[in-house]
């Protein structure tokens, strides 16, 4: 008799058990979600700051190797073996450099810019890469202790110190003299010079540069904690340095810094640059949004863990009272979600009008809820993308039912802003599309960041112009398109006359003013095809393309002579100058880049041996 009624209480408490399991399988995949955007959005950052970590040591490495290479070049400007007069007017205005001196083949030290270097000895296998006595090198030398060579000597591995001491970097130039002799030059680098110019330039915030040989001995840091002259056996890339010049790593600095770190290897000389960002503080913005996003998360959870718990001591309530307890706190849920996200979220009906925004697209966009409702997406165009980007965004939203790009879009007050977008197909049980909805959030400041730091890779800081890098790239594209037009290119070689003398009795201040005043006027003097870069102090490049003949080049070589020699005004000042120019032309003279420049800078100093203020070019085709 009792039997029906224990069947309906063992079917009621099975329904019951059934739909608890089914929350715990919601609350896990809620979970799952969670962890899973977390390690997204955790993957993306990690990957972005390797990136600027990659750009950031990419700039270092570029700025040092310019420094030692115009270095390297002003050391090679003499015929015969300098004096230490000689040497002390080499060493003005070189705030990177100690000492200048001169040393005999068994490293002693015959000249030099402090006299109380002479006699000092160096140990010539002590430097990297070795040289032979009849050719041209660069070397650099393991760290030494001291202000010079006379009151220092070299850091072995075993006798590292920290970077707090007072220290400097020996570099070899071994130079061919006009008479076929060779003479063995010695620089004392000062590594203070290079570690300011880092930490002002770079703004590394909670990181660090360092400065090691390819053979792993340790430079210089502006880390204090590093020890220069140690030898680092840990930088596994140095045994491919060979085959791989740059990439990023992860590592544990000085045993408790996890740092997200990139290296770079000079292409002139045998050194690598290593930066490193402090994993916590790069991170920091992610570690922020995954606690706001779990203090969302979290109490949703919570709050259905109490809900099956209440389930299962009422087992015996109503179906019926059960189903819209849980309805109703699925949609308080999803309203939470909808409200409090932080991207902005676009729902419209099949038609594509809205029918839906939270409060973060109004903050992103500017336009209030009731200003949008029944309008379109387009309301938002910002008429950047072509219609064909348009038109393959709703093809692969109707094929694959979600789109996932970045875009320009426009604030109701007319600015723009980039956004990262998603948008997915709403479908209902016949398949039919119900909805679209739209998630996107505001990427403006981190594209703004990625050009910030492509151009400080590629163009010169004070006169805004490109640097030898980017030079570089146009030269060798300039080449190409030359070829297949059968039309030559200039290369031009500008060195002012006087700047040093201006630097002088006026200041640097006055010498950056004319500077960037000069380079808008050489600038002005060209075509819009034509580029002007800055490679040096006081040195300029000129790329002339797309020329007929060499002649062709002459009233724009004239028009740089007349803008490099107009007075400048600074103040109650007036800065004059002139300029010497070195023309070659490709493919007149050389065919290859290097040798172009070269080629060039060797027609300039004929151009000042004839008296300045002039041209002269490598071979005559006038």
């Amino acid at each position: 008799m009792h039997t029906p009624r224990l069947g309906n209480v063992v079917r009621h408490i099975g329904s019951h058990l059934g739909f608890l399991v089914l929350a715990t399988v919601f609350a896990a995949s809620i979970a799952a979600s969670t962890v899973f955007n977390l390690y997204r959005m955790y993957a993306e950052e990690l990957e972005q700051q390797h990136d600027i970590a990659g750009l950031q040591a990419r700039a270092v490495e570029d700025h040092l190797t310019q420094y030692l290479n115009l270095l390297s070049l002003s050391l090679i400007n003499t015929a015969q073996p300098p004096t230490n007069r000689e040497l002390v007017a080499m060493l003005r205005n070189a705030p990177a450099l100690r000492s200048l001196s001169v040393v005999d083949k068994n490293g002693g030290i015959v000249a030099s810019a402090n006299p109380a270097n002479l006699g000092r000895y160096v140990n010539l296998l002590d430097f990297l890469p070795p040289g032979t006595p009849d050719s041209d090198y660069v070397a650099i030398g393991r760290p030494w202790r001291g202000r010079d060579f006379s009151d220092g000597s070299p850091i072995l591995p075993t006798q590292a110190g920290d970077g707090r001491q007072t220290g400097f970097l020996p570099m070899l130039r071994n130079v061919r003299l006009d008479d076929g002799r060779t003479v063995l030059l010695l620089v004392a680098l000062n590594p203070d010079y290079f570690i300011n110019h880092y930490s002002n330039r770079l703004a590394l915030e909670r990181g660090s540069v360092d400065v090691l040989r390819y053979d792993g001995i340790q430079l210089f840091s502006t880390d204090e904690r590093f020890r220069p002259g140690a030898l680092r056996a840990d930088a596994i890339y140095l045994a491919s340095i060979n085959d791989v010049e740059a990439g990023t790593f992860e590592e544990t600095l000085y045993g408790t810094q996890p740092s997200i770190s990139a290296f770079r290897a000079s292409r002139l000389f045998p050194v690598i640059v290593e930066l490193h960002l402090e994993r916590e503080y790069v991170l920091s913005r992610w570690t922020r949004e995954s606690r706001r996003l779990l203090t969302l998360v979290l109490p949703a959870l919570i709050g259905l863990m109490f809900l099956m718990s209440w389930l299962y001591l009422h087992l015996r309530r109503r179906e019926t009272e059960r189903s819209e307890a849980q309805q109703r706190d699925r949609e308080r849920l999803a309203a939470t979600v909808f409200t409090h996200s932080r991207e902005g979220i676009i729902i419209t009906d099949a038609k594509g009008h809205i029918v839906e925004v939270n409060e973060a697209f109004s903050r992103i966009t500017g336009y209030a809820h009731d200003d949008v409702i029944g309008r379109t997406p387009r309301l938002l165009s910002s008429r950047k993308q072509p219609a064909s980007f348009y038109t393959n965004m709703w093809r692969d939203l109707l094929r694959q039912g979600s789109w996932l790009g970045e875009l320009w879009s426009r604030r109701r007050d007319g600015s723009q802003f980039a956004a990262l977008l998603t948008i997915s197909t709403v479908r209902d049980h016949a398949g039919q599309t119900r909805n679209y909805v739209a998630l996107f959030s505001d990427i403006t400041q981190m594209k703004e960041q990625q050009q910030h730091l492509e151009y400080i890779a590629h163009y010169d800081t004070l006169t805004r112009l490109p640097n030898r890098s980017l030079l570089q790239d146009r030269l060798t594209h300039a080449i190409s398109q030359s070829l297949r037009r059968e039309l030559c290119l200039a290369l031009v070689y500008i060195d002012l006359d006087g700047f040093k003398q201006i630097n002088d009795r006026f200041g640097h201040d006055s010498g950056d003013t004319l500077l960037v005043e000069l380079a808008q006027r050489m600038r002005a003097a060209l075509r819009d095809s034509d580029t002007l870069a800055r490679v040096g102090g006081d040195e300029f490049v000129a790329l002339l393309v797309d020329l007929r003949h060499p002649s062709d080049s002459e009233p724009v070589l004239q028009r740089l002579l007349t803008a490099a020699a107009s007075p400048v005004a600074d103040g109650c000042a007036v800065l004059e100058v002139s300029a010497s120019l070195g023309v070659v032309f490709f493919p007149l003279d050389a065919t290859e880049p290097e040798c172009l420049l070269q080629l060039a800078d060797r027609a300039m100093y004929q151009a000042k041996q004839a008296g300045k203020n002039t041209w002269r070019a490598h071979a005559s085709h006038f």
